[in-house]
């Protein structure tokens, strides 16, 4: 058996760090800056990529180290590594071509950009370790077809709810248990929120508006049920999810009937959705409103200079 720590101080011993890329440089991607350099042996965070290279510098300043190699080739980031020195990039694909990087760390939340990095990452024998909630909840089954197929492990963060939920649920199976329901408990839940109402909030603790707005109105919730769900092939107990109120945990078997426990909840026609995506989301689909967008927003500036 592995234990993590034991391993991670064995590599440290070795000479032999995990070498992480961190992609985000935001609230969460600082945090796990300053852990990784700060707290945890055994692994080395050797590149920041963010849309802002400022971003990144910040990121490495707050956990102490000042001296940091902005790279805009995959050469130079190399030799950053090898050199053991930190590096910044606005390029997230250099982190994920680096062939001294080991293992990518997405948090970015961008399910376009996360979706590329993923495969660009795969496709250079690295591991790729998800706080992208959006883009898991929406690809991750797919993208854990192309990981396997790499030979390369993609996953979500243990220690974020969804990851937590995923160890309680393998452990009540290892105890012999037949779990038959996941959820999560919200302390506080307005669904009429939205990023005006939580914007001194965000402002006070340095984060975005609409990200606080998605903790407080319930989005945060489905987006991370639905990671749950594909990783045990659960199914939502209604379209939307459903969230009856009580004083305790304990106060939720009551709030279910024995056949929705023992049975199963009513599952959503899979074949109906995927048909339902098919045609909203095919790539030709995609393709005509990108089209579409663009030939709107030229005939608008069109306008715009003639004074029509």
């Amino acid at each position: 058996m592995i234990i993590v720590d034991t391993a991670l101080e064995q590599r440290e011993r070795d000479g032999k760090p995990i070498r992480i890329a961190l992609i985000g440089a935001g609230y969460m991607g600082r945090g796990i800056a300053r852990q990784i350099i700060i707290r945890t042996m055994g692994m080395r965070l050797v590149g920041i990529s963010s849309r802002s290279v400022s971003d990144a510098l910040r990121a490495y300043s707050e956990a102490g180290i000042d001296e940091v190699a902005t790279v805009e080739s995959v050469q130079t980031l190399e030799d950053s590594i090898a050199s053991r020195g930190a590096a910044v990039t606005e390029d997230p694909l250099l982190l994920c071509r680096a062939a001294n990087v080991d293992a990518i760390v997405d948090v970015t939340g961008d399910l376009e950009l996360g979706a590329r990095m993923a495969l660009e990452a795969f496709a250079h024998g690295k591991h790729v370790i998800l706080l992208n909630a959006e883009l898991d909840a929406t690809v991750g089954p797919i993208l854990k077809t192309y990981a396997d197929r790499a030979g390369v492990v993609v996953t979500y963060s243990d220690g974020d709810e969804p990851g937590v939920a995923m160890n309680l649920y393998r452990t009540v199976r290892t105890m012999g248990f037949q779990p038959v329901m996941m959820g999560q408990i919200k302390g506080f839940l307005d669904r009429y929120r939205n990023p005006d109402t939580q914007r001194a909030f965000a402002e006070q603790h340095s984060q975005k508006p609409a990200s606080v707005a998605a903790f407080a109105d319930g989005s945060k919730l489905n987006v991370e049920s639905t990671m749950m769900a594909n990783a045990t092939g659960f199914t939502p107990v209604s379209r939307g999810m459903r969230g009856p109120q009580c004083a305790h945990v304990k106060d939720m078997i009551g709030s279910f009937s024995a056949d929705e426990l023992l049975a199963g909840a009513p599952e959503i026609d899979r074949a109906r959705c995927r048909e339902v995506f098919e045609q909203r989301f095919t790539a030709r689909r995609m393709a005509e409103d990108y089209v579409r967008i663009y030939e709107e927003l030229i005939a608008r500036g069109a306008q715009r200079k003639t004074g029509t």
